[in-house]
């Protein structure tokens, strides 16, 4: 099949893109995964549904842009977007998104805290009242 110059600049681009957007998910699944082991079973089974669920959308992303065209230069381009965001990007993208989840957690923590207040203190009141 051959393209135009346009084409396979597009096509170069995309796959970069391709690349980068798998690096992305493959930190945001390290975040969400969390460091710690939980058992070999349900990492390999993790892992599996994590694969299954990048190559869905690498596979979609490539069929919008470029009607799934594959070859191995796009398997090239894919590695090598890849290989960029995890040596230029991927530390600060996973500092930023810490930083954003552990904001996250304090808001719900003081929301829930601010909620249950009152609760908290009828609670408080009654178990008072009790001892006394």
């Amino acid at each position: 099949m051959l393209l135009t110059m346009e084409r396979q600049l597009l096509l170069f681009i995309f796959s970069l893109i391709s690349g980068v957007l798998i690096g992305v998910l493959f930190d945001v699944y390290r975040i969400i995964r969390g460091f710690e082991n939980i058992g070999k079973i349900v990492t390999v089974v993790e892992d599996i549904l994590f694969w299954i669920a990048t190559g869905c959308i690498v596979f979609l992303f490539m069929m919008y842009t470029n009607y799934a065209y594959m070859n191995f230069n796009v398997f090239v381009y894919i590695l090598t977007g890849l290989l960029i965001y995890i040596k230029v990007i991927s530390s600060t993208f996973i500092d930023i998104l810490n930083k954003l989840l552990h904001s996250f957690t304090k808001i719900i923590r003081v929301i829930f805290y601010l909620v249950s207040y009152p609760v908290r203190f009828c609670i408080y009141k009654i178990n008072g009242k009790i001892k006394n």
